[in-house]
């Protein structure tokens, strides 16, 4: 079985059965973390990538792998694992590190 969200390209576009879909919550009372993966990108400047992580930290968040690298001149690419509370959490962490002076993208992954 696989999960969707709601904003999923797969269901927004509604490539899946409907005859297959069945809706599903999460039982509010887990306190259970959660897997998700960011892709941010950012100009190449010294202590982004710390700056990126004291974000995460700053909301509770915790990073459980990080992939930073430059891609181009003066560009990076980091790919974060963080474990989350719920999704919104996760947009919290996003808007936060999308706030950054030198991020210019932050995408789930």
């Amino acid at each position: 079985m696989t999960v969707h969200s709601l904003r999923c390209a797969l269901v927004t576009k509604e490539l899946l059965d409907a005859q297959r879909q069945v809706e599903v919550a999460w039982d509010p009372s887990l306190a259970s973390t959660f897997k998700a993966r960011l892709m941010i990108k950012s100009n190449d400047t010294p202590g982004v990538l710390a700056k990126v992580a004291t974000a995460v930290a700053g909301l509770d968040g915790d990073i459980a792998k990080a992939e930073a690298s430059m891609v181009a001149e003066g560009k990076a690419r980091i790919r974060l694992e963080v474990r989350i509370k719920d999704i919104r959490h996760l947009e919290a962490i996003a808007r936060r590190i999308a706030g950054l002076k030198d991020v210019l993208s932050v995408d789930r992954v």
